[in-house]
Protein backbone atom coordinates (compact mmCIF):
# COMPACT_ATOMS: atom_id res chain seq x y z
CA UNK A 1 0.00 0.00 0.00
CA UNK A 2 2.71 2.45 0.96
CA UNK A 3 4.59 1.62 -2.56
CA UNK A 4 1.88 2.20 -4.50
CA UNK A 5 1.14 5.07 -2.24
CA UNK A 6 4.35 6.44 -2.96
CA UNK A 7 4.69 5.31 -6.67
CA UNK A 8 1.40 7.19 -7.69
CA UNK A 9 2.81 10.54 -5.20
CA UNK A 10 6.20 10.08 -7.64
CA UNK A 11 4.38 9.96 -10.75
CA UNK A 12 1.71 13.11 -9.84
CA UNK A 13 4.92 15.16 -8.90
CA UNK A 14 7.02 14.64 -12.03
CA UNK A 15 4.13 15.98 -14.01
CA UNK A 16 3.22 18.77 -11.70
CA UNK A 17 7.05 19.24 -12.23
CA UNK A 18 6.87 19.36 -16.18
CA UNK A 19 4.13 21.25 -16.18
CA UNK A 20 5.73 23.66 -14.04
CA UNK A 21 8.70 24.25 -15.62
CA UNK A 22 6.66 24.27 -19.20
CA UNK A 23 5.04 27.30 -18.13
CA UNK A 24 7.51 29.15 -16.80
CA UNK A 25 10.07 28.36 -19.86
CA UNK A 26 6.82 29.95 -22.24
CA UNK A 27 6.76 32.63 -20.08
CA UNK A 28 10.28 33.71 -19.40
CA UNK A 29 10.77 37.44 -19.39
CA UNK A 30 13.91 37.24 -22.01
CA UNK A 31 12.58 34.87 -24.52
CA UNK A 32 12.28 35.84 -28.13
CA UNK A 33 9.19 34.48 -28.43
CA UNK A 34 7.88 36.54 -25.27
CA UNK A 35 5.39 39.40 -26.27
CA UNK A 36 7.51 41.92 -23.79
CA UNK A 37 10.88 41.14 -25.71
CA UNK A 38 11.45 44.25 -27.19
CA UNK A 39 10.67 46.03 -24.60
CA UNK A 40 13.32 43.65 -22.16
CA UNK A 41 16.15 44.83 -24.96
CA UNK A 42 14.86 48.59 -24.21
CA UNK A 43 15.16 47.57 -20.46
CA UNK A 44 18.39 46.50 -20.93
CA UNK A 45 19.47 49.44 -22.95
CA UNK A 46 18.62 51.60 -19.90
CA UNK A 47 20.22 49.26 -17.08
CA UNK A 48 23.35 49.63 -19.32
CA UNK A 49 23.17 53.53 -18.92
CA UNK A 50 22.35 53.24 -15.47
CA UNK A 51 25.71 51.01 -14.36
CA UNK A 52 27.69 52.13 -16.60
CA UNK A 53 28.15 49.14 -18.94
CA UNK A 54 27.11 45.77 -19.52
CA UNK A 55 29.23 43.67 -16.93
CA UNK A 56 27.27 45.31 -13.72
CA UNK A 57 24.12 45.26 -15.70
CA UNK A 58 23.91 41.86 -17.09
CA UNK A 59 25.50 41.12 -12.70
CA UNK A 60 22.39 42.07 -11.83
CA UNK A 61 20.16 40.88 -14.13
CA UNK A 62 21.57 37.66 -13.36
CA UNK A 63 20.09 37.50 -9.47
CA UNK A 64 17.07 39.06 -10.54
CA UNK A 65 16.44 36.53 -13.11
CA UNK A 66 17.45 33.77 -10.65
CA UNK A 67 15.30 35.75 -7.74
CA UNK A 68 12.30 35.15 -10.42
CA UNK A 69 13.04 31.04 -11.37
CA UNK A 70 12.83 30.38 -7.30
CA UNK A 71 9.67 32.66 -6.26
CA UNK A 72 7.38 30.84 -9.77
CA UNK A 73 9.34 27.47 -9.07
CA UNK A 74 8.66 27.78 -5.27
CA UNK A 75 4.49 29.69 -5.52
CA UNK A 76 3.75 26.97 -7.79
CA UNK A 77 5.27 23.91 -6.12
CA UNK A 78 4.42 25.31 -2.06
CA UNK A 79 0.51 25.44 -3.85
CA UNK A 80 0.64 22.09 -5.13
CA UNK A 81 2.48 20.47 -1.69
CA UNK A 82 -0.32 22.24 0.18
CA UNK A 83 -3.09 20.63 -1.61
CA UNK A 84 -1.61 17.32 -1.27
CA UNK A 85 -1.05 17.36 2.20
CA UNK A 86 -4.72 18.85 2.89
CA UNK A 87 -6.03 16.02 1.14
CA UNK A 88 -4.61 14.01 2.96
CA UNK A 89 -5.43 15.46 6.51
CA UNK A 90 -8.87 15.29 5.30
CA UNK A 91 -8.70 12.11 5.02
CA UNK A 92 -6.83 11.35 7.84
CA UNK A 93 -9.65 13.57 9.93
CA UNK A 94 -12.38 11.68 8.02
CA UNK A 95 -11.25 8.10 9.37
CA UNK A 96 -10.47 9.41 12.51
CA UNK A 97 -14.01 10.93 13.06
CA UNK A 98 -16.14 9.49 10.46
CA UNK A 99 -19.32 10.98 10.65
CA UNK A 100 -19.16 13.19 13.49
CA UNK A 101 -16.61 15.94 12.77
CA UNK A 102 -18.89 18.00 11.54
CA UNK A 103 -20.93 17.92 15.18
CA UNK A 104 -17.29 18.38 16.53
CA UNK A 105 -16.63 21.83 14.14
CA UNK A 106 -19.91 22.95 12.82
CA UNK A 107 -17.98 25.21 10.64
CA UNK A 108 -15.67 22.23 9.33
CA UNK A 109 -16.99 23.33 5.79
CA UNK A 110 -15.02 27.10 6.03
CA UNK A 111 -11.96 25.69 7.63
CA UNK A 112 -9.28 24.26 6.24
CA UNK A 113 -8.02 20.76 7.02
CA UNK A 114 -4.70 22.12 8.67
CA UNK A 115 -7.21 24.81 10.69
CA UNK A 116 -9.13 22.11 11.51
CA UNK A 117 -6.73 19.92 13.29
CA UNK A 118 -5.64 23.21 15.69
CA UNK A 119 -9.28 23.24 16.44
CA UNK A 120 -9.41 19.78 17.02
CA UNK A 121 -5.96 20.00 19.19
CA UNK A 122 -7.32 23.29 21.26
CA UNK A 123 -10.41 21.71 22.76
CA UNK A 124 -7.54 19.08 24.05
CA UNK A 125 -6.43 19.35 27.66
CA UNK A 126 -2.88 19.31 27.33
CA UNK A 127 -2.37 17.96 31.05
CA UNK A 128 -4.91 15.21 30.74
CA UNK A 129 -4.32 14.16 27.02
CA UNK A 130 -0.54 15.30 26.56
CA UNK A 131 -0.54 12.13 23.92
CA UNK A 132 -3.39 12.99 21.95
CA UNK A 133 -2.34 17.11 21.93
CA UNK A 134 1.24 16.27 20.83
CA UNK A 135 -0.48 14.52 18.28
CA UNK A 136 -2.39 16.97 16.74
CA UNK A 137 0.50 19.42 17.38
CA UNK A 138 2.70 17.72 15.08
CA UNK A 139 0.65 17.40 12.18
CA UNK A 140 -1.07 20.98 12.43
CA UNK A 141 3.03 22.43 12.38
CA UNK A 142 4.00 19.87 9.39
CA UNK A 143 5.68 21.98 6.96
CA UNK A 144 6.22 20.55 3.37
CA UNK A 145 6.97 23.22 1.09
CA UNK A 146 9.65 23.41 -1.72
CA UNK A 147 11.32 26.14 0.23
CA UNK A 148 12.00 23.58 3.23
CA UNK A 149 12.45 20.52 1.49
CA UNK A 150 13.89 21.19 -2.09
CA UNK A 151 15.34 24.83 -2.47
CA UNK A 152 18.75 24.13 -0.51
CA UNK A 153 19.56 21.47 -3.16
CA UNK A 154 17.49 22.75 -6.61
CA UNK A 155 19.52 25.97 -5.17
CA UNK A 156 22.50 24.57 -6.36
CA UNK A 157 21.88 23.71 -9.70
CA UNK A 158 21.15 27.50 -10.05
CA UNK A 159 24.91 28.44 -10.25
CA UNK A 160 24.87 29.77 -13.94
CA UNK A 161 22.29 32.32 -12.18
CA UNK A 162 24.82 33.94 -10.06
CA UNK A 163 26.52 37.61 -10.06
CA UNK A 164 29.48 35.85 -9.14
CA UNK A 165 29.70 33.85 -11.67
CA UNK A 166 32.08 34.73 -14.01
CA UNK A 167 32.41 32.64 -16.71
CA UNK A 168 28.56 33.10 -17.38
CA UNK A 169 28.84 37.14 -17.34
CA UNK A 170 31.75 36.91 -20.11
CA UNK A 171 29.68 34.34 -21.65
CA UNK A 172 26.77 36.36 -22.06
CA UNK A 173 28.61 39.97 -23.23
CA UNK A 174 30.42 40.25 -26.45
CA UNK A 175 33.57 40.62 -26.66
CA UNK A 176 32.70 43.80 -29.36
CA UNK A 177 30.32 45.52 -27.51
CA UNK A 178 30.74 49.03 -26.53
CA UNK A 179 29.64 52.52 -26.21
CA UNK A 180 28.71 52.53 -29.65
CA UNK A 181 26.50 49.09 -30.42
CA UNK A 182 24.72 49.06 -27.29
CA UNK A 183 21.27 48.94 -28.85
CA UNK A 184 22.84 45.97 -31.40
CA UNK A 185 23.79 44.16 -28.63
CA UNK A 186 21.40 44.64 -26.23
CA UNK A 187 19.11 41.56 -28.53
CA UNK A 188 22.23 39.69 -28.09
CA UNK A 189 23.15 40.07 -24.37
CA UNK A 190 19.00 39.27 -23.94
CA UNK A 191 19.70 35.86 -26.02
CA UNK A 192 22.66 35.06 -23.41
CA UNK A 193 20.41 35.52 -20.93
CA UNK A 194 17.26 33.48 -21.50
CA UNK A 195 19.94 31.04 -22.40
CA UNK A 196 21.55 31.15 -18.98
CA UNK A 197 17.81 31.09 -18.04
CA UNK A 198 16.19 28.29 -19.22
CA UNK A 199 19.63 26.31 -18.97
CA UNK A 200 19.27 26.85 -15.38
CA UNK A 201 15.55 25.73 -15.70
CA UNK A 202 16.71 22.15 -17.35
CA UNK A 203 19.01 21.50 -14.55
CA UNK A 204 16.03 22.52 -11.54
CA UNK A 205 13.71 20.61 -13.87
CA UNK A 206 16.54 17.26 -13.61
CA UNK A 207 16.73 17.89 -9.99
CA UNK A 208 13.68 18.36 -9.00
CA UNK A 209 12.46 15.08 -10.69
CA UNK A 210 16.11 13.12 -9.57
CA UNK A 211 13.93 14.07 -5.78
CA UNK A 212 10.76 12.58 -7.37
CA UNK A 213 9.71 10.24 -4.33
CA UNK A 214 10.24 12.72 -1.73
CA UNK A 215 6.86 14.11 -1.66
CA UNK A 216 5.15 10.72 -1.37
CA UNK A 217 7.62 9.51 1.63
CA UNK A 218 6.99 12.42 3.24
CA UNK A 219 2.85 12.91 3.45
CA UNK A 220 3.09 8.94 3.96
CA UNK A 221 5.42 9.16 6.95
CA UNK A 222 3.76 11.82 8.00
CA UNK A 223 0.23 9.94 8.54
CA UNK A 224 2.43 6.79 9.66
CA UNK A 225 3.67 8.96 12.50
CA UNK A 226 0.09 10.69 13.39
CA UNK A 227 -1.09 6.95 13.92
CA UNK A 228 2.06 5.76 16.05
CA UNK A 229 0.73 8.61 18.20
CA UNK A 230 -2.84 8.01 18.44
CA UNK A 231 -3.68 4.39 17.84
CA UNK A 232 -0.63 2.51 19.02
CA UNK A 233 0.92 4.63 22.02
CA UNK A 234 0.62 3.23 25.07
CA UNK A 235 -2.64 3.66 27.00
CA UNK A 236 -4.10 6.16 24.38
CA UNK A 237 -7.53 4.75 24.63
CA UNK A 238 -7.67 6.58 28.09
CA UNK A 239 -6.51 9.65 26.49
CA UNK A 240 -9.36 9.52 23.84
CA UNK A 241 -12.10 8.88 26.62
CA UNK A 242 -10.96 11.78 28.50
CA UNK A 243 -11.34 14.03 25.27
CA UNK A 244 -14.05 12.04 23.98
CA UNK A 245 -16.59 11.42 27.32
CA UNK A 246 -17.28 15.36 27.53
CA UNK A 247 -17.98 15.94 23.88
CA UNK A 248 -20.53 12.62 23.55
CA UNK A 249 -23.54 14.14 23.17
CA UNK A 250 -22.03 17.50 20.59
CA UNK A 251 -20.14 14.40 18.56
CA UNK A 252 -23.32 11.98 18.50
CA UNK A 253 -25.82 14.29 18.60
CA UNK A 254 -28.96 11.99 16.84
CA UNK A 255 -28.46 8.89 18.52
CA UNK A 256 -28.12 11.05 22.32
CA UNK A 257 -31.41 12.90 20.82
CA UNK A 258 -33.01 9.62 20.80
CA UNK A 259 -31.35 8.73 24.49
CA UNK A 260 -32.77 11.74 26.04
CA UNK A 261 -36.23 11.24 23.93
CA UNK A 262 -36.45 7.74 25.49
CA UNK A 263 -34.93 8.93 28.88
CA UNK A 264 -37.53 11.57 28.84
CA UNK A 265 -40.25 9.11 28.27
CA UNK A 266 -38.95 6.56 30.88
CA UNK A 267 -38.61 9.13 32.90
CA UNK A 268 -42.50 10.73 32.54
CA UNK A 269 -43.88 6.39 32.91
CA UNK A 270 -41.75 6.62 35.84
CA UNK A 271 -43.13 9.85 37.80
CA UNK A 272 -46.60 8.20 36.80
CA UNK A 273 -46.53 5.00 38.19
CA UNK A 274 -44.94 6.31 41.65
CA UNK A 275 -47.92 9.32 41.75
CA UNK A 276 -50.12 6.13 41.06
CA UNK A 277 -48.26 3.90 43.38
CA UNK A 278 -48.30 7.14 46.59
CA UNK A 279 -51.93 8.01 45.59
CA UNK A 280 -52.65 3.78 46.38
CA UNK A 281 -50.72 3.80 49.24
CA UNK A 282 -52.55 7.36 50.78
CA UNK A 283 -55.52 5.12 49.88
CA UNK A 284 -54.90 2.95 51.68
CA UNK A 285 -54.17 4.54 54.39
CA UNK A 286 -57.54 6.63 54.66
CA UNK A 287 -59.51 3.25 54.51
CA UNK A 288 -57.32 2.23 56.94
CA UNK A 289 -58.89 4.91 59.16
Amino acid sequence: MAQATSSSFSQEFRQEVDKVCDDIEQSSPTSRESTTREEYEKYLISEYKNNGGWSRAVEEQLNILRADLTSKIGGRLDKYLREKTDNILKDVLNRVFPESLKNLLPSMNEETPNSQVLSLRDMMDKEKSPNLYAAFDYVAKFDFSYHSHFHHRVRKEMGRLSSYNIATVDEIIPRDADATNVREKSSVIADGLDNAYKGTLFQVRAKLIEMDEDPGYSIFTLVEDFKDRVIRTKDIEDEWDEFLYPLRAQIWAEKYKAQEEILTLYNGWKDAIDKTLRLARQVKADFAV
